[in-house]
């Protein structure tokens, strides 16, 4: 079966690698056009990429080389409440703690606590210290079914534009075809699939099944089949962002840091040799110069901008259209604001690949059900990253008026009725903590962390759930988590020495 994959990039190879590994027998061959960049804005992932890495046997050693990588444990959400408090969201598979630690973590923000003592993976992160043991180090770089168990507990931050490139390398080494040319047109059959893709050069490329990762250019799913788009720029304020490379920290931070700005926020990404950072805000209420404006006043003048694009966030209903399946970019974009676009393209390529045997069972029925599951997943994301804009904040227009102008969906208003109710004559904090709207389990207590994080509980209601609770149980909880805490910190590596471990072999 020829499957021809149009577009490079992250996308491009992660889908050649995946649908390699998952059908040998297909031909595959990735079109891309060297001359056009990575655009280099999403440069994280979840923890489902390990099984990625484990899935397409990626050495472990030469990824972290190659890409110039560094271990992720979360999420640092700095300056969502007017409180100026800080909150953390880990991938908490690593200590089983989702539900069980959400009393001590809203008793630690409302009483202005150490939230280190509340959370060993905010310890581990705040100490740059990754979860892996000293003493396995050796058994993480050579055992892949040990990588495959503590798969969960991390995910990684990479050079986006080099990730390609390494991909790209590792394809051509198993076989996986790639031509360089710009692709001015495309021959449909008599069914509307498309069994040829024009070259500018005017040569004829065959192909049976076509993966569209022609990012935001949307060559296929957009401009030849031009399916109905789903706008969600009502939901998610953000269109634009400035990338650029702030000064690097040397410690190599094991986690993203999302700073809330006046317009918008700022994501802080650290790798080997640089640091990524990006404003992602609303032209609604400024203008690229001014954006460029507040990050010199925060960060200094001779900062480098490297990047700025705009984008309407939202998605194709169809990203799977008669032979032709758009992944990445190129079916549709949010925000970059919890690393949700590489998460969907391997969910929802492992679904297609499984459903539809390699493609080579491409029915309408098959096409359908895969479409209607893609468009909850994105909506259960756009909740997701929507949730994060609700906070306390007042001090610009933009967080003064969110809600006014991005009110929430009636499942979403439901949801948070609930969560205030919740609140307001709760027994135990946990009650809906581990689900999000309409069901939504992918981030189990996420949602309820965010709601704390970001001060939208009542302190009165907070203080006296912990009055009848009582308040000495939760302190002794604390100080037992701390003092096993400390006890068990010091068997764990930092992420810098942990790379310099890498280099040594």
């Amino acid at each position: 079966m020829k499957v021809v994959i149009l577009g490079g990039g992250s996308a491009g190879w992660i889908s050649a690698l995946l649908i390699q590994k998952s059908f040998p027998d297909h031909n595959i061959t990735v079109i891309e056009n060297t001359e056009i960049g990575i655009l280099g804005a999403g440069e994280g992932t979840v923890s489902n990429f390990n099984g990625f890495l484990n899935s397409v046997d990626i050495d472990i050693i030469d990824f972290i080389k190659e890409t110039k990588s560094v271990i992720k444990n979360g999420v640092k959400f700095v300056n969502w409440n007017s409180y100026k408090k800080d909150y953390f969201l880990g991938f908490n598979y690593f200590t089983g703690e989702v539900l069980s630690s959400l009393d001590n973590f809203l008793f630690s923000i409302s009483n202005n606590l150490n939230l280190e003592d509340t959370n060993f993976y905010h310890k581990l992160s705040e100490q740059n210290k990754i979860p892996i043991e000293k003493n396995n180090i050796d058994l993480y770089l050579t055992d892949k079914t040990y990588r495959e168990k503590i798969a969960k507990r991390f995910a990684w931050h990479f050079d986006a534009s080099l990730l390609a490139k390494y991909f790209r390398k590792v394809g051509i080494e198993r076989g996986i075809k790639t031509i360089d040319v710009f692709v001015k047109d495309f021959m449909a059959d008599e069914n509307n699939n498309i069994v040829k893709l024009i070259t500018d050069k005017n040569d004829v490329i065959d192909c049976d099944f076509l993966v569209d990762c022609s990012g935001f250019k949307r060559l296929v799913i957009g401009k030849f089949y031009k399916e109905q788009w789903i706008d969600y720029s009502s939901l998610l304020p953000a269109d634009s962002t400035v990338v650029f490379f702030p000064e690097k920290d040397e410690n190599l931070p094991p986690y993203t840091e999302i700073e809330a700005l006046k317009y918008g926020w700022l994501f802080r990404i650290p790798l080997q040799h640089r640091f990524g950072s990006g404003y992602v805000y609303s032209s609604q209420y400024i203008s690229e110069e001014e954006a460029i404006k507040e990050l010199k006043e925060k960060f200094g003048e001779n900062i480098q901008i490297m990047n700025r694009f705009k984008f309407n966030a939202g998605h194709y209903k169809n990203t799977w259209s008669n032979n032709v399946i758009a992944l990445g970019l190129s079916s549709g974009f949010l925000e970059p604001m919890e690393a949700t676009s590489i998460l969907i393209l391997i969910e929802s390529l492992n679904r297609a690949l499984e459903t539809s045997n390699g493609f080579k069972n491409n029915n309408f029925d098959i096409r359908k059900k895969y479409n209607e599951e893609l468009e909850k997943r994105f909506y259960d994301s756009v909740l997701f990253v929507y949730f994060h804009y609700l906070t306390d904040r007042t001090d610009t227009i933009f967080w003064k008026d969110f809600l006014k102008n991005h009110p929430p969906t009636p499942e979403l208003t439901k949801y948070l009725n609930e969560m205030f109710q919740t609140f307001k004559d709760v027994e135990h904090i946990g009650k809906v903590s581990g689900r999000g709207p309409d069901g939504i389990g992918a981030w189990e207590g996420d949602f309820i962390k965010i709601y704390i994080g970001n001060f939208l509980f009542d302190r009165n209601m907070v203080n006296n759930y912990f009055e009848k609770k009582g308040k000495d149980k939760i302190i002794n909880q604390i100080k037992s988590i701390k003092e096993y805490s400390d006890k068990r910190i010091e068997h764990y590596i930092s992420s810098k020495d942990f790379i310099n471990e890498i280099y040594s072999r």
